[in-house]
């Protein structure tokens, strides 16, 4: 049996339908990488150990999900640069794209204070300024894909606290055995060999950032900015009750005055005079956090090779609400105003994400 030859071999290459959004890496890939540095000087003077340095990164060529198809205000839903390069309008060509650098620089300072019979306590700063051009490189768009705009994404990080500090210490209680009091006897076997430890951890907030309607912006891929109208003020208001109305009015309520900001491209607006807000990427702070965990232990010496520790943590101790960053998009119900809680950062364990006071209680045996 004879089969007919095909006029014409396939190239293997498939037009894409108009509709279609592909995700796509460029060819050649140029692979990123970390450059990191660091300084630190210590000193002694009185039994006072004092620290300080320099802690810097350089993330360069991160990935981004980028918007390879990205209009310039005005110009459409479609007809970015692929599309006028190719004579196409396809919808969205999404690529993972080595772009350009991140940067992380910071001034860490420790004091340290050792005192007799292992007592510590410990003073920790850190001053820092993290600057990328996306909020998660590898999921997240620029907020501002088309080139000519691309400089206006560079702005703190979505995770950058401007000052940490953490104040620990490990203080063992002046009673029992080797202590000042209370060395022997009862007072020295319920009293002796208590340890406690106190954390406390305070940050400033976190950037996010105040947005538009983007799709009267007429920008394929955009995100709108808000118009910021008025100097921009913290009003100290109270996140509303549950089920409460807060009115706009009400500056009680909000966590900003959100008269302050408006739509930049009000009804009407001339496709040629459509434009970005006047505000950037992460450009307004929320509320600062604060922490304290306590921890309180024993050791008990059963027999001579058998011991016992009682250990009660107590996380979240002052049980204080952290609160998350504001809605930030202008002509939302809620705009303004803070509606949800956020976990403290790095202590979502022992089942406790939520932020309220957990109590823990253990013991182990030793021999």
């Amino acid at each position: 049996m004879l089969v007919p030859v095909p006029s014409s071999l396939s190239t293997g290459v498939v037009p894409l339908p108009t509709n279609v959004g592909t995700i796509t890496i460029p060819n050649p890939f140029h692979r990123g990488y970390i450059n990191s540095y660091n300084l630190t000087v210590e000193q002694e003077f009185k039994g006072v150990v004092f620290q300080t340095g320099y802690v810097g990164a350089r993330d360069i060529r991160p990935l981004v999900n980028m918007n390879l198809n990205a209009s310039a205000p005005g110009t459409g839903a479609a007809g970015g640069l692929i599309s006028q390069a190719l004579g196409k309008t396809y919808g969205g060509i999404n690529g993972e794209v080595p772009f350009k650098s991140n940067s992380y620089d910071s001034l860490q300072s420790t004091v340290t204070r050792r005192f007799a019979q292992g007592s510590l306590v410990r003073f920790v700063w850190t001053y820092s300024k993290a600057l990328d051009y996306s909020d998660d490189e590898e999921l997240n768009f620029l907020l501002f894909p088309y080139p000519a705009y691309w400089q206006k994404d560079y702005a703190p990080a979505a995770f950058d606290r401007t000052h940490d500090v953490e104040i620990y210490g490990v203080l063992n209680v002046p009673f029992g055995k080797g202590q000042r009091w209370a060395t022997r006897g009862v007072a020295n076997w319920i009293l002796g060999g208590w340890q406690i430890s106190p954390t406390l951890s305070m940050m400033t907030g976190l950037p996010f950032t105040v947005t538009g309607n983007g799709t009267a912006l007429g920008a394929n891929g955009s995100t709108q900015t808000a118009d910021l109208v008025a100097r921009f003020h913290l009003t100290g208001g109270q996140p509303p009750v549950p089920g409460a109305t807060c009115l706009a009015t009400d500056l009680t309520c909000h966590y900003f005055d959100p008269t302050a900001f408006a739509e930049p491209n009000p009804p009407g607006t001339l496709p040629q005079n459509l434009r970005y807000g006047n505000t950037g990427r992460n450009a307004f702070r929320g509320p600062g956090y604060s922490n304290m965990n306590l921890s309180l232990a024993r050791q008990f010496k059963l027999t001579e090779r058998i011991g016992l520790q009682f250990r009660a943590d107590a996380i979240h101790f002052t049980n204080t609400p952290h609160f998350n960053n504001p809605n930030a998009t202008v002509g939302a119900s809620n705009f303004g105003e803070i509606t949800s809680t956020l976990s403290p950062p790095g202590q979502g364990f022992f089942g406790n994400d939520s932020g309220s006071r957990v109590l823990w209680l253990g013991a182990r045996l030793t021999f």
